[in-house]
């Protein structure tokens, strides 16, 4: 997988996602 901006925007949003659960 690329990691662009767009991505790591998004896997840092998932992370806090899993963090909140």
């Amino acid at each position: 997988m690329r990691y662009t901006r767009s991505n790591v925007s998004h896997i840092k949003a998932m992370k806090l996602l899993s963090s909140d659960l």
